[in-house]
């Protein structure tokens, strides 16, 4: 299985602006449920959705503008950085 794509503050807003996104926000390179999300974004590319991750130790900036403090999962709907749930 691919890797998820990482995303970083400088390509995020640009991938966020055309697609819908399963993003997993982490705090450092351990992520317990890596696997779990590879497995889940072969299932979801028949129905267009991208799973990516930010890991927020190197992307704080980004992470800070979307008020991520602990470890979760958003969902953003393809209409653009603005437009997203969060799930802890």
């Amino acid at each position: 299985m691919p890797d998820l794509e990482i995303l970083t503050e400088h390509n995020f807003e640009e991938k966020l602006a055309r697609h819908r996104w399963l993003i997993s926000f982490t705090f450092g390179d351990k992520n317990t449920a890596a696997h779990e999300y590879k497995k889940l974004s072969a299932r979801l590319i028949d129905y267009h959705i991208q799973v990516g991750k930010v890991n927020c130790m190197s992307e704080a900036d980004l992470c800070a503008s979307l008020y991520i403090q602990k470890p979760c999962v958003a969902v953003f709907k393809g209409l653009g950085i603005h437009n997203f749930e969060i799930h802890h």
